[in-house]
């Protein structure tokens, strides 16, 4: 039995509208303290993927594709953060990383968990801290910082001064 052209035509078309319906997801960025704009999400269940695409633009990354080998590369500040495709590994500046699920390509596009992007590894070459927050589907993006605010107290006969210092550069 041959399947018809317009029943193939219907198959097509219900493919083509689901992931399109994956896609729907919308995610809001605020990066150092301003709104950036939205991103295109893709979800698979309740798991929120980012395109590299986009990835790239709000890090400030260059993006490079290696069909042959596979894989996909951001390079942050000169220091390549390499994907496999398919593949939850990663490295890091040429350290093993892990995904928290493997990478996804859908619809032309290579998609990357959004978890992955609050990875310590990945803080350090990108220099940025990222929050997300699936609730309220807020991407927040800030500069790293090891020194907390500055506060002083006046007293009569002295000030004190407080700088809080991030964990692990204290005084020992």
């Amino acid at each position: 039995m041959r399947p018809s052209l317009r029943s193939l035509a219907l198959v097509c078309a219900a493919a083509l509208a689901a992931a399109q319906a994956a896609l729907a997801g919308e995610v809001e960025v605020v990066k150092g303290g301003k709104y950036w704009g939205k991103l295109e999400s893709y979800e698979a269940g309740s798991d929120v993927y980012l395109g590299l695409k986009e990835v790239s633009k709000v890090y400030g990354a260059q993006l490079y594709w290696f069909s042959v080998q596979g894989e996909v590369s951001l390079t942050l500040r000169g220091r390549p953060v390499r994907f496999k495709e398919d593949s939850d590994e990663a490295t890091v500046d040429g350290r093993p990383a892990k995904l928290p699920r493997p990478l996804l390509t859908r619809v032309g596009r290579t998609f990357v968990p959004v978890e992955f992007l609050s990875d310590p590894l990945f803080s350090e070459v990108s220099g940025l801290e990222t929050k997300f927050n699936p609730k309220t589907r807020l991407l927040l993006v800030d500069a790293r910082s090891n020194v907390g605010p500055l506060r002083w107290f006046t007293y009569p006969d002295h000030t004190r001064v407080v700088l809080e210092l991030a964990e692990g550069l204290g005084v020992v």
